[in-house]
């Protein structure tokens, strides 16, 4: 739990209820994420996004003439469902001193301190990205991998990272 929160998430008329104050925080951890200030940067949706969607949607179209009955036509439009869900839930939140990256609404925190450079790439691997061709990997101090994403409006994401660690290289 947050120490930022824990006077709110113990005061007694926070919680109306049976449930023990301190706990609130416990059951839900992602809550002191979510309340800390920032802006949040959508991930990019480009020609890949657009045409990952016009392929499924396809998919459902032509299998609505086959004679197979509905089941298949149901089991695509939950795919395409399932990947507007995945898609919509990948975005980035600038912080104080965090970057926290959503992939499917579950946040990862990294320390802007510790990031060393951002540099365009075309990498194809699998990363919090919904673009494949807008992709910028940002090198972390003690990681192997850089982090790859694609926020909607890089200059003012990369911008904002720059205010918090201005050592930070562009490439």
């Amino acid at each position: 739990m947050c120490a930022k929160h824990r006077a709110m998430f113990s005061s007694s008329t926070f919680l109306q209820g049976n449930i023990p104050s301190l706990a609130f925080a416990e059951y839900f951890p992602y809550l002191c994420i979510i309340m800390e200030k920032g802006k949040f940067y959508r991930s990019r949706w480009d020609v890949s996004t657009g045409a990952l969607l016009l392929l499924i949607t396809g998919c459902i179209v032509l299998l609505c003439f086959e004679d197979d009955g509905f089941w298949p036509v149901i089991v695509c439009i939950g795919v395409l469902l399932l990947t507007l869900a995945t898609l919509s839930g990948i975005y980035y939140k600038v912080g104080e001193r965090t970057l926290t990256v959503y992939c499917f609404y579950c946040p990862k925190r990294y320390d802007i301190m510790s990031i060393i450079g951002i540099s365009p790439t075309v990498s194809r691997e699998f990363a919090p990205a919904a673009s494949l061709t807008e992709r910028i990997a940002i090198t972390l101090r003690g990681k192997e991998k850089p982090l790859i994403i694609s926020p909607v409006h890089r200059q003012q994401f990369i911008r904002q990272l720059l205010e918090v660690n201005p050592g930070i290289t562009l490439k």
